[in-house]
């Protein structure tokens, strides 16, 4: 729900959104990505997930996404920690989302690939 909410008002401000897409790393593998955002305006993206975060496990998981994309993670939790790449943040209320996603977005610039070290 907080992300159909979220998606509508990103898409007003004039983001890309796309729930449940698959995007294709480096190495060929299919990544299905939750919640994606992209500023038409200077190409940055995110991606967005949820989870309680009790396991360090999702951390790996978003990680070797960030490493294989080059497109930053953010997770969604009740927990704090962070990898390089990955940010876990803990969100109540779609108006905080968007401030977050908001500002990851217009911050960040062109993706990088850290594996093959373009830019």
């Amino acid at each position: 729900m907080i992300f159909k909410r979220t998606a509508e008002k990103l898409r007003k401000l004039g983001y890309i959104v796309k729930i449940d897409e698959e995007i294709i790393g480096v190495s060929g593998v299919s990544h299905k990505i939750p919640f994606l955002i992209e500023n038409p305006q200077n190409g940055s993206k995110i991606c967005i997930h949820l989870d309680d975060g009790s396991s360090e496990i999702i951390l790996l998981k978003l990680f070797s996404i960030y490493v294989d994309t080059g497109i930053r993670q953010i997770l969604l939790s009740d927990k704090k920690n962070m990898f390089k790449g990955v940010e876990v943040i803990n969100i109540k209320s779609v108006p905080e989302l968007l401030d977050v996603i908001v500002d990851r977005l217009e911050t960040s610039n062109k993706q990088k690939n850290i594996l093959t070290k373009t830019y």
